[in-house]
């Protein structure tokens, strides 16, 4: 789509808790910003601030809790996001109305709940949820078969989201409420990328704002995970590991697993930590301790290289999507976004949280791209802008509110 920065248009619409049937009321122009937070895990949030001048808003059932807020965002020429819907929660201000509302995962996050289910499988306790929440349809169902039978999954004094969240982290599966549709699955590696973008140098060339952040984590990650347990029939000790080679059938983004912590140059991270982690796995089975172990193992590879940065805003770019991000050297390549931050008021910015990961076998002469493949790959894109044979610079970074330091990898000024 055509770079822009202004002329951004929002359209809120509100439902009044109780009155489904009755036409939703327009409150576009007396929104004055819009946030809205899509994530991977968790719940999407919306945020709104709302004229408030007179006070005329403080008991208006419009911007009270319960009310549903039908959204969209995008710019004034049309281009514009599907319609969403968020549930207001909380309401505070004076002038100002700062009004939250969360996505469709908040009714699954209310109650607490004790029960068991028998004899079935986690995506069966998935697709259960999902029809008791109103997803019963197969058509905005999207759960992937978890093949194991359970003799019995306990849910113990978790909420229904909290609940999925765990049975889907044991899988290595996200779970989400996107779209009007229900999903329990694996991450969407496969998908192409839907976006290309390109950090220049001069912040009024390309699609990126501010200076991407590496946010590699430099401790070392397991090369290896292994879980034990014991079978309560035969008493005999249950053990599956998982590593590059075991798991290599799984897909990817990226030839590398890691970026070197001194240097930010790609390099096979496997091979450079060997240190492997052990687990204990309630699972009564082997195959169920494999499917606990791989799962560990994928949620841990897609973090090798994490990185965050503001772009221009886009409508059609969501959470567990795929883009292609150049002229950033090494760091180069396709990243899973985990969150995006739509803020619409004078201008249209979005902010990107995104994950790279590896899946080359530790000895492959493939997990390291060489400077010439490199340059190669991003020359095209990147005139102007940063050499692709220029090395990122390690910068020293202090967190305002923690006062944590980091190193993060950015590119020469």
């Amino acid at each position: 789509m055509p770079r822009r920065r202004a002329a951004p248009r929002y359209i809120v619409r509100a439902r009044l808790e109780g009155s489904a049937k009755s036409a939703p009321i327009d409150v576009s122009d007396r929104v004055l910003r819009l946030q809205y937070e899509d994530v991977e895990k968790g719940t999407d949030k919306l945020s709104i601030e709302v004229d408030n001048d007179k006070f005329q808003n403080l008991s208006n059932p419009i911007f009270a809790q319960g009310t549903i807020l039908e959204f969209s965002y995008g710019y004034a020429d049309g281009v514009m996001s599907p319609f969403r819907t968020a549930i207001i929660t909380k309401v505070t201000g004076g002038g100002k109305l700062k009004i939250e509302a969360k996505g469709q995962v908040y009714l699954l996050d209310t109650e607490k709940k004790i029960r068991k289910f028998e004899n079935v499988k986690r995506s069966d306790v998935a697709k259960k949820i999902a029809e008791e929440h109103g997803f019963a349809s197969t058509d905005v169902q999207v759960i992937e078969d978890t093949e194991v039978i359970h003799g019995a999954i306990l849910q113990t004094k978790l909420t229904d989201a909290q609940f999925l969240r765990d049975l889907a982290n044991k899988e290595g599966f996200e779970f989400r409420i996107a779209g009007g549709k229900f999903y329990f699955r694996s991450r969407d590696l496969k998908q192409p990328p839907i976006r290309e973008w390109v950090y220049f140098i001069d912040p009024n060339e390309g699609d990126i704002i501010t200076e991407p952040n590496i946010e590699n984590d430099i401790t070392a990650k397991p090369g290896t995970i292994t879980a034990k347990g014991i079978d309560p029939k035969t008493k005999k000790v249950i053990e599956k590991k998982a590593d590059n080679t075991t798991t290599k059938g799984r897909p990817g983004l990226a030839d590398f697993v890691g970026i070197n912590s001194k240097s930010g140059q790609r390099e096979p991270r496997i091979k450079r930590t060997a240190q492997s982690a052990v687990v204990s796995t309630t699972e009564k089975s082997q195959k169920g301790a494999e499917r606990n172990v791989v799962g560990a193992y994928k949620q841990i590879q897609l973090t090798a290289i994490k990185l965050t940065f503001t772009n221009i805003g886009d409508p059609g770019v969501s959470a567990t999507d795929i883009v292609s991000i150049k002229g950033i050297d090494a760091a180069s390549g396709r990243y899973y976004l985990t969150k995006v931050v739509h803020t619409l008021q004078k201008e249209y910015q979005m902010g990107i949280s995104c994950s790279s990961d590896g899946k080359s076998k530790p000895d492959s002469p493939t997990a390291v791209k060489s400077q010439a493949s490199i340059a190669k790959a991003t020359a095209a894109g990147n005139k102007g802008g940063v050499n692709s044979n220029t090395k990122l610079t390690p910068v020293k970074v202090v967190d305002a509110r923690s006062g944590a330091t980091r190193t993060v990898f950015r590119p020469p000024r």
